[in-house]
This record gives structure tokens, sequence and C-alpha cells, in this order.
């Protein structure tokens, strides 16, 4: 059989996935192009003499001969009426397993001289290094899952025990001191809403060079610019708090890309919810900040990404300003937190905020929400100001608009890069 007999003549020959057609009641393989034989190993004479099974593990050749049986009756079949690629392991000619992304779809031919038979198109693709590298991340949040279950314990051990004030404790699950960064300002205010319970706001910053290589030269480097809001209070707060920072601190020594890194620290607390049966989780924005000293781009890279966090907001030197990050999913909550990044440039005098809920969900006596609108008109105003200045700031509004006191805690972290 030719390809255009099925209408597929330049798929067939442009397509640089393995293209697969085979008889659906026989099983026969009547196409095979050049990418299906770097994939599975058999020229195209061979796979002609072939069955579909052939490719098939053994453990699912029953599974597979049921389906074609039924989709050579019927015309459906589970996996060809299935509207999204399937990721299957399938059989090379050396009996090397792999793992392939396959796509089904029923074919005839286009002269309908042969329409009693039922034939099966398959457009094929090698996924057997994703998934590897995916078992590999896997098995790295499991090792780090262990460490952090021992940290975990030992911290809720002590809480326990210690019969310290809690914001004294929290203290201590927070950076302190800040680390130096040059080329870029710090702006910090951390303010409690009580005196009892530890909170659930934290942040962090932190060196964020893969492995702890010197990969950056003396003018630029890369940090871990973080804030986030654990669920509740208390004692379950603060070890879920640290959890958060342990595990994220760990995957990006091994990672730069912030997605990667949340979608690894999701991994661990869903992990660590379904273990103690708790119901907790958090809220996170985690920015990769490159500094780039150089003469022609001084300032800093930006790389966003957001765990169903306020979206942090850029002030430009002329005032402008914008909300950056899409919006994602809470951590810990969702098996796909639909995580995904956004990339900016902050130049000499730009500055990035990034805030708690605390902030424009702060009330009024009258019940007024301070709103995110309020902290944009008033970020406007900041334009050309230090960091812990705009941080301040952001701090004195929200005092004064509440007026009788702090109803939850605030965390507001601002980089900025200087005149």
């Amino acid at each position: 059989m030719r390809p255009r007999d099925l209408g597929i003549g330049r798929l067939f020959e442009k397509v640089r996935d393995a293209v697969i057609v085979a008889e659906a009641e026989t099983q026969q393989i009547v196409l095979w192009n050049q990418v299906a034989t770097t994939i599975f190993g058999y020229s195209t004479a061979e796979a002609l003499g072939l069955r579909v099974e052939a490719l098939v593990p053994e453990n699912l050749k029953d599974q597979h001969r049921a389906g074609i049986a039924r989709y050579a009756k019927t015309g459906h079949g589970p996996y060809i009426d299935s509207h999204r690629p399937l990721e299957l392991p399938a059989l090379r000619k050396d009996g090397r397993a792999i793992y392939v992304e396959l796509s089904l779809s029923p074919i005839g031919p286009v002269d309908n001289t042969n329409d009693d038979k039922h034939f099966v198109l398959a457009i094929i693709r090698d996924i057997t290094k994703r998934k590897q590298a995916e078992e590999e991340i896997r098995q790295l949040n499991e090792d780090l899952e262990n460490r952090v279950a021992e940290r975990t314990l030992q911290l809720e051990d002590a809480l326990a025990r210690l019969g310290k004030t809690a914001h004294t404790l929290q203290g201590r699950l927070l950076p302190s001191p800040l680390p130096e960064m040059p080329g870029v300002e710090v702006g910090l205010r951390y303010l409690p809403a009580g005196e009892v319970d530890v909170g659930g706001d934290f942040y962090d910053l932190f060196d964020a060079r893969v492995n702890g290589e010197a990969d950056s030269t003396e003018s630029s480097s890369s940090w871990g610019v973080v804030i986030g809001d654990v669920v509740g209070k208390g004692a379950e707060a603060a070890a879920v708090l640290a959890l958060a920072r342990y595990t994220l601190r760990a995957l990006a020594m091994r990672e730069m890309r912030p997605s990667v890194v949340l979608a690894g620290l999701n991994e661990s607390m869903l992990r660590h919810r379904r273990e103690r049966e708790d119901e907790k989780f958090c809220t996170l924005a985690y920015v990769l900040l490159e500094t780039c000293e150089g003469d022609t781009d001084r300032g800093a890279r930006i790389t966003v990404c957001r765990g169903g966090h306020s979206a942090p907001i850029l002030i430009r030197t002329d005032g402008s300003i914008c909300q950056i990050g899409h919006p994602g999913r809470a951590i810990g909550v969702f098996d796909d937190a639909n995580l995904t990044e956004q990339k900016a440039h902050l130049g000499p005098g730009d500055a990035l905020v990034l805030y708690t809920d605390g902030v424009h969900e702060a009330r009024s006596p009258s019940g007024a929400f301070f709103g995110e609108e309020r902290l944009k008109a008033l970020l406007h105003s900041c334009a050309g100001l230090d960091a812990q200045d705009i941080a301040d700031r952001i701090e004195n509004a929200v005092c004064e608009f509440q007026e009788d006191g702090l109803r939850d805690d605030v965390a507001i972290l601002v980089v900025r890069v200087p005149e």
C-alpha cells in the first residue's frame, strides 16, 4: 500500500514522528516510515512483515488484542476514541523497552476500493528520555521527602516542648540575616497579626545557583526570591512553613526553572497531606532573579511563577505599574498546579513588590477592603523610592487603613535595581 492511497502522502513524507498504518482486523502493518525505523529498530521491509502486537510489551498484549478486535468489529475502541495523546510502553526490535506518546485515528482508502476494511493510523513519538527525567525527579522528591519528614518531626517535637513565644519561634524560620545581593536593593516588612499564634506568612531569599556552581561572573548572579502564605496558624502552620522552605531550597539547588521547583514542592506537600491526613497547603510566588551588571545590560532578569499567590507588581521608573505572573493553583492541593512562568526585566530604578494577602485584604473599621486598586495607586506614587522606603509606605498605609489593628499577618518584600 502507498501513503497516497490513504490520503496521507504529505504527512508520511514530512512529519518528524513515526507514522505507522495497520489493517485493523489482521494487525498487519502496511505503512512504516523512516522515523519508525529509528524509534523501533525495524527496517521498512522487516516491519511490513510484522503485526502491530510485535511492538507491544507482553503484559499488554491481551489488552491490545481485545481492543483491536473491538475496533475491527465496531469501528470504536478505548484508545482510538481518545481525544488526546496516550503515553504507553512499547518494545524495540532489540527487546529494549521504551516509552512512546501515541495518537490513533481511523483511516480508510481514498478510492473506497477496500471500504470493507478498517485501518488505523498511528502517530508515535519517543518520550523515553522525558520519562526517565520524570522518574529521576520523582526519586529526588522521595529522597527529599524523607529528609524533610525527619526535619518536620524534629520541628514538631520542638514546638511541643518550647515554652517561648510563638513569634520568636517563627522568626527562626525566616532568613536572618538577609543575604547581600550585589546590584539589588531589598526592602522588607513583616507584621504579625497577634501575639499568641505563629502566623502562616513567610519569605525567603537565597543563592539560586544550581548545585552551588559558580556559573555566574563577578558582575552577575542568581537569587531565589520567595513569598508565601500557609493556611492556618499555630504549630501545624509552622511545620508546613518549614517543610515548604526547606524543600524549596533543596529543589532550587538542582533546578533553575521556577515552575519545575514549585512542581516539586507541590508533589512533596501533597504527599505530606496524604500521609498525615491534614488540610494544610500554601500559596506562594517564586521569582528567579538574575543580575546582569554589564555595561549595556545593567539590571536584573526575573522569571516569575505563582502557585495561587497574589501577583507581584512591577514599578517602573516612570511610575507605570503592572502585575506579573500567571495565577497557577495553591501548592499542595491539586496534582496539577497549572504552574507557568513569565519573564521580565528590571532596569535601573525599577522595583518588584511581593506581598501576602494581609495587604489587599486588610479591612477598615467600616468593613471596606484595602484592595488591589488602592495598592496600585499607592505604588504608582512610589516610583524612585528605595526598596525599604517602598515597603515602609505599604506598611504605613495598611496600618492607617485598619486603625484598630491587623486581623491577618502582613509580609512585604521589595527588590529594586538602584539607579
